[in-house]
């Protein structure tokens, strides 16, 4: 179960990362929106996502018949992508989240996808964070640290840490 959910939102992370958005409850690009965010990866892999080469958005996806989910996407056209994944009903609140490994409703896991020096696809899976959401609504504002573990198709030897901060993504 944990490997299809890992491979079902890997292909939805690529299929963004395209220019292919995903279905949105609300979706936009980082132009004229009035939206900030840096997201700062390191470790394993390093580097940094900010407004200057990046997009950011907040979409609710159907990920199968039974668990919905809101994701919160930070990510680059070449395939670099930072998702923090809501399992719930409704779109989440302001609060301080804990992420974890599980993909049940009520929690919070994510995914870091990203391209190293010999151009091998990485996947890194969240072990530890949290995420705090300032605002939600209409645009969503907050911050967020984690330390994630994978490598070359999720192999699990390599490790990153991830931290950002976001404001009036929508």
């Amino acid at each position: 179960m944990v490997f299809r959910m890992m491979c079902l939102l890997l292909l939805i992370l690529i299929a963004a990362c395209g220019g292919d958005q995903p279905a949105a409850t609300n979706n936009s690009s980082s132009s004229g929106s009035g939206e900030t965010f840096t997201v700062d990866i390191s470790g394993d892999m390093t580097i940094t996502l900010s407004p200057e080469g990046a997009t950011a958005q907040f979409a609710e996806e159907a990920l199968d018949e039974s668990l919905n989910s809101y994701v919160l996407w930070f990510g680059t056209e070449e395939e670099t992508a930072v998702s923090l994944i809501f399992y719930d009903t409704e779109p989440p609140q302001p609060g301080t989240y804990t992420i974890s490994t599980g993909f049940t409703e009520g929690t919070v896991s994510g995914l870091v996808v990203g391209r190293n020096s010999e151009d091998d696809l990485l996947t890194f899976a969240p072990q530890s964070g949290t995420v705090t959401l300032d605002s939600a609504g209409e645009t969503y504002s907050g911050s967020f640290e984690f330390t994630a573990q994978g490598g070359v198709m999720g192999s699990g030897d390599q490790e990153v840490s991830v931290t950002g901060t976001f404001s009036s993504i929508q």
